[in-house]
């Protein structure tokens, strides 16, 4: 996961840059910040082909990780990781699944 990163920071300086300003203009409130996380998300899609077919196979997870999160935001960083571990792990063995596969069938990696 960690050359996938990378690759989109390296391709993706401006939508990133741009995302990070707002989120620490809006004081962390993301859904200020659709339009800038889309733009990001499109790049990193057109960067890391691989990372739009995890979307699609781990979605469902990605939302439950993200819900997770959201509804425990005011948690203590032990109590978060004692209700959301479970999802994180899921979201990890799903696009770890994904990432094997895709190896697997010589399709996209990491650039």
């Amino acid at each position: 996961m960690e050359p996938m990163m990378e690759t989109v920071g390296k391709h993706c300086q401006g939508p990133l840059s741009t995302f990070q300003r707002c989120i620490l203009a809006s004081k962390g409130n993301q859904a200020e910040c659709v339009k800038e996380q889309q733009a990001l998300a499109d790049c990193a899609a057109q960067a890391v082909p691989l990372l739009q077919t995890m979307k699609q196979q781990c979605g469902h997870l990605i939302r439950d990780y993200d819900e997770c999160l959201l509804v425990n935001r005011h948690a203590s960083d032990e109590e978060l990781t004692g209700k959301c571990l479970g999802k994180l792990q899921a979201l990890a063995d799903c696009t770890n699944e994904v990432k094997t596969h895709a190896e697997q069938a010589g399709g996209a990696t990491s650039t």
